[in-house]
């Protein structure tokens, strides 16, 4: 591997240890945070849901500050929350939503509500709280977004008093915590001074010297929150705008390691790439092929969405044979028999054959 490369950096014990759920889940899917040449409404955050059935309501996106400001050499304000929006009266549309500044109106990609959801950022923060600076409408540099549900906290507050990369509420049992229940999140964590990332599992995306971490993208069918493997991206090239919906990722070295070369930004469009492959039947994406592939692989297959480790990228009848026989690799500590498939999910796959037959005739 180019040491030159961006680096997705996992606390091992976290990652080893975290189990990530299976079911429908709404995730954040694609960002622009730091546009070429100017921070303006170029910048968007791309939210997914893996289930038609999904809600927001009481969905929040928040920013929170992931690197704070230098004061005497020692970083503070980390931990403060930048910005929050509530998307409960945001709209899916083909199971996406863009949300940036001004997007309710408007949007530089030539987007309409056709293709995707739109929302506005609403972003009215002014940093330094001088009334004669007009008001920050773009996203930092270094942020930590986070998808939240049913926020209680206020744009401004600060979730860690001590500056040590650990939110109040989890040291203090005194300490009410602002949201019931935490989605998902990314860290852009860029090379200037102390970073952290509040999430344990949610990736630190590290750029090299003198690198700015653009933008990130998620890979097809890697739908699991907080998990640093399902990204890829770094700095970008160039946003071209008016009315095309692509921007494009730098072709040089400040990119992560796994970024693939369909590697174009699609704001309000399914994304490109193909994650690349650890073991067939690992659905998961965890390093080894076991009972949680096979809930994946079934969940897949009921909604019609992506899976990984496969062999085309499609949930079918098909992956149950290739689960079924990399069953226990890359390990497998004891030996365990694989489950058939109830009746249900046999037809489902008949079905779902029967469906895909009609559409290529």
């Amino acid at each position: 591997m180019n040491p030159a490369r961006l680096s997705i950096l996992l606390p091992a014990v976290v990652y080893a240890s975290t189990a990530y759920p299976a079911a429908a889940v709404i995730l954040l899917n694609e960002a622009i945070i730091n546009p070429p040449s100017t921070d303006d409404s170029r910048e968007f955050v791309e939210v997914l849901r893996t289930n038609p059935n999904d809600s927001l309501d009481g969905v929040w996106l928040l920013e929170i500050d992931a690197e704070g400001q230098a004061t005497g050499g020692v970083p503070t304000g980390i931990g403060e929350v930048e910005h929050a929006v509530d998307l409960s009266n945001a709209t899916f549309v083909n199971n996406l939503l863009v949300v940036g500044e001004g997007y309710a109106t408007s949007n530089p990609y030539g987007l309409t509500l056709a293709q995707t959801g739109l929302f506005d950022l609403g972003k009215q923060l002014d940093d330094d709280d001088d009334p004669l600076t007009p008001p920050e409408t773009t996203l930092q540099n270094s942020p930590e977004l986070v998808l939240v549900r049913d926020f209680v906290g206020s744009i401004g507050e600060d979730l860690d008093d001590d500056d040590n990369g650990v939110f109040d509420f989890e040291e203090d049992p005194m300490v009410d915590d602002p949201w019931s229940e935490a989605l998902d999140a990314i860290a852009f964590i860029d090379n200037e001074g102390e970073k952290f990332s509040y999430f344990g599992a949610a990736p630190l995306l590290t750029p090299n010297a003198g690198a700015t971490a653009d933008a990130f993208t998620r890979f097809p069918g890697l739908n699991q929150p907080f998990f640093g493997e399902a990204w890829y991206g770094g700095e970008i090239g160039a946003v071209n705008i008016g009315g095309t919906t692509n921007a494009f990722y730098d072709s040089g070295d400040d990119l992560t390691a796994n970024t693939p070369a369909d590697d174009d930004l699609n704001p309000g469009e399914p994304n490109a790439g193909t994650a690349p492959v650890t073991v067939l039947g690992d659905f998961n994406y965890d390093g080894v092929v076991n009972a949680a592939d096979y809930t994946v692989w079934r969940d897949a297959l009921a909604l019609g969405s992506p899976i990984v480790n496969d062999n085309d990228g499609v949930a079918d009848a098909g992956d149950y044979t290739t689960w079924k026989t990399n069953f226990g690799q890359p390990s497998a500590p004891t030996a365990v028999v694989a489950p058939e498939p109830g009746a249900w999910l046999i037809a489902l796959s008949a079905a779902s054959s029967l469906i895909y037959g009609c559409r290529r005739m």
